[in-house]
């Protein structure tokens, strides 16, 4: 590891342990001490595994930010999906386009 990239780790495993014995929250320590609080999670977050703290699934992922790509396709009301209480619903009627069933069923397998 380089010496910048060390001193970068060595400073947010000492914040993280001036955290652990502040008994504040982490989003109100960090707002308190002018750090972003995502970055705060991520320094926990490994410091916790090469320390051997169980990490629970929750924190393992992450958010993946979708954008829809521009597709010049007529709108088609034979093809419905529906995203509610953590379930896809696809509604499939006579007349369905077989590439954009594909499509849609494998960029969910791909984030899910």
């Amino acid at each position: 590891m380089s010496v910048t990239r060390q001193a970068r780790s060595d400073e947010w495993r000492s914040r993280v342990v001036q955290w652990r014995s502040s008994g504040q929250g982490k989003r109100d320590w960090c707002n308190e001490h002018g750090l972003d609080y995502r970055s705060f999670l991520r320094w926990d977050l490994k410091f916790r595994k090469e320390e051997g703290i169980e990490v629970s699934k929750k924190e393992q992922y992450r958010f993946i930010p979708l954008a829809p790509e521009p597709v010049d396709v007529e709108p088609t009301k034979s093809l419905n999906i529906q995203l509610e209480n953590n379930r896809v619903i696809i509604e499939v009627k006579t007349g369905y386009d077989a590439g954009l069933l594909l499509s849609v069923v494998q960029t969910l397998r791909s984030i899910c």
